[in-house]
């Protein structure tokens, strides 16, 4: 409902012929947390190994609950039109969980990381001198290392609100969600236009 929301005003701002020249400011740069991430959603909990015997099923390793250090953000955008912002992110986090080996009979802790790369179209629906709100879609790549593997695949976003706080530097809160992205439920960062 938010991208029909979107798409109704695009054609009253198409009517304004903003350029790239009339824009006050064409670039913008920006950091952000997301500090509550899904662990279940990333790539190595989907690939198991299916050739597991019995036995070695059996005796395969208990995994604990998976954690993680929040899922942190920088990106690049330019701003097309006051409207309609193209961003590049990019994004890490790590994770770990403790296993205990039942064949050994030890504990052992498991550790890796998440990187993700992908481009933004961010479309600014309410625009005040001070205050924005906004949506934003991306579709990107990931890359996964856990527990001495490698795992790649694809990584999506949709932020269905955005806010944004300021003038030329700002504040932002995000409120969405995605797959392979370091990013769910909510996200706080700073950004600044120039």
């Amino acid at each position: 409902m938010a991208l029909l929301a979107i798409f109704a005003f695009l054609p009253l701002e198409a009517q304004q012929k903003q350029k790239w020249e009339d824009q006050p400011y064409k670039y913008e740069v920006r950091i952000g947390v997301s500090p509550i991430l899904d662990t279940q959603q990333y790539p190595f909990n989907f690939f198991g190994d299916w050739s597991d015997s019995a036995l070695d099923m059996m005796y395969k390793e208990e995994n604990g609950s998976i954690y993680t250090t929040g899922g942190y953000s920088a990106e690049f955008g330019l701003v097309f039109r006051d409207w309609f912002t193209l961003g590049f992110m990019a994004s890490g986090a790590g994770v770990w969980s403790e296993a205990y080996d039942n064949f050994t009979r030890e504990y052992y802790r498991k550790s890796g990381a998440v990187f993700t790369v992908m481009p933004v179209a961010r479309f600014s629906w309410l625009r005040k001198p001070t205050f924005r709100m906004y949506s934003s879609v991306g579709i990107g790549a990931t890359l996964a290392t856990y527990a001495g593997r490698t795992f790649g695949d694809m990584s999506t976003c949709f932020i269905p609100v955005g806010l944004q706080f300021g003038g030329r530097v700002y504040g932002l809160a995000e409120w969405g969600l995605g797959m392979n992205s370091n990013m769910q439920a909510v996200k706080v960062g700073v950004g600044v236009k120039f």
